[in-house]
């Protein structure tokens, strides 16, 4: 129970600092990079509510169909993007987010995680279901947590971070590079966690 409550908290928290990066980078020039883009902040902000439902003990108030809903709008968004993209790194982003969206969709669908409080079943620590495609589940876990520990090596200084806002850094410290990596860190450990929570 502890570790579900957890989860949520740093995933909300996350919400909360992609939502900054949102009103930050409102009036902001433009950004050479994915993870600084406005609509890759808007699905950071998708994606963490959609993971901290997941997390919660108590479950979401939106129902499974509705998110199942919003995450294959994700996945085509993310997808359509990845293609028409000429910039490398912005491409890999975009991939990313594709990537993401195919676990949230897989753990909805696969593993039936419970996404509100009236779905049947236990959280991401308990036992929702048995996913269709275990060697897929392990893939994406492998994938999520070899992400993670990329993000954790940002975070302690050992490969630079990803490019900062346009905005001062003195006047908006929390939105530093080091906070964006620490972010992808909680999102990519909280996804490889509950892919791993239903091998």
């Amino acid at each position: 129970m502890l570790i579900e409550w957890l989860g949520t908290v740093l995933l909300l928290a996350v919400a909360g600092h992609c939502v900054a990066r949102l009103v930050a980078g409102s009036g902001a020039a433009p950004r050479d990079h994915c993870a600084q883009d406005r609509a890759c902040d808007a699905l950071h902000v998708l994606m963490s509510v959609g993971m901290a439902a997941m997390f919660s003990p108590v479950g979401g108030p939106i129902p499974r169909a509705g998110w199942e809903a919003v995450f294959c709008l994700a996945v085509g968004w993310s997808l359509v993007a990845t293609v028409r993209e000429r910039e490398w790194r912005r491409r890999l982003a975009w991939a990313r987010h594709t990537a993401a969206g195919v676990a949230m969709v897989y753990m909805l669908v696969a593993a039936a995680l419970p996404m509100s409080g009236t779905d049947a079943g236990h959280t991401a620590g308990g036992h929702g279901g048995a996913p269709a495609l275990p060697v897929l589940s392990w893939l994406l876990a492998g994938y999520f947590a070899g992400y993670a520990l990329w993000s954790m090596l940002a975070v302690a200084g050992a490969r630079p971070a990803a490019p900062a806002l346009a905005v001062p850094a003195p006047a908006v410290p929390m939105l530093a590079p080091r906070m964006v990596s620490l972010c992808e860190l909680v999102m990519a450990g909280g996804m490889a966690y509950m892919l791993l929570a239903h091998p």
